[in-house]
């Protein structure tokens, strides 16, 4: 059964990189409802704009934030309600959860990937 939700949601396209910042910097609460990622790009991204960030509760987005936001159940709708609603309550602590340090983009440098990437290659060659 189709939503009907053309009203309440915006489908972008070919959008610039500024435009995408800006699009991260006015958020009022980032949201990634996924059930696999290979990665997960979008979530370094919105942790660099200082997003509110809701993940849902897979092991990748675990590690990425080095399991210290929240996360909600991707089976649960109720879960997910909820950790929406909490995170845009004006009672909600500002040192909660639903943010993360930039410090954490740290381990995602360029230099540092490129160094472990080696560091696996040469691991192989034996």
């Amino acid at each position: 059964r189709l939503l009907e939700l053309n009203e309440e949601i915006l489908f972008l396209h070919d959008i610039s990189d500024d435009e995408l910042i800006e699009l991260y910097r006015k958020a009022n609460l980032f949201l990634f409802p996924s059930k696999y990622e290979g990665f997960g790009i979008p979530v370094l991204e919105a942790i660099q704009q200082n997003c509110k960030i809701i993940l849902s509760n897979i092991d990748v987005f675990k590690e990425i934030t080095n399991n210290k936001l929240t996360y909600f159940d991707k089976t649960s709708s109720e879960d997910l309600t909820f950790h929406i609603l909490n995170s845009l309550s004006k009672k909600v602590n500002p040192n909660s959860n639903y943010s993360m340090s930039k410090d954490t983009l740290d381990n995602f440098t360029p230099k540092k990937i490129s160094s472990q990437i080696i560091n696996i290659y040469n691991s192989c060659v034996v």
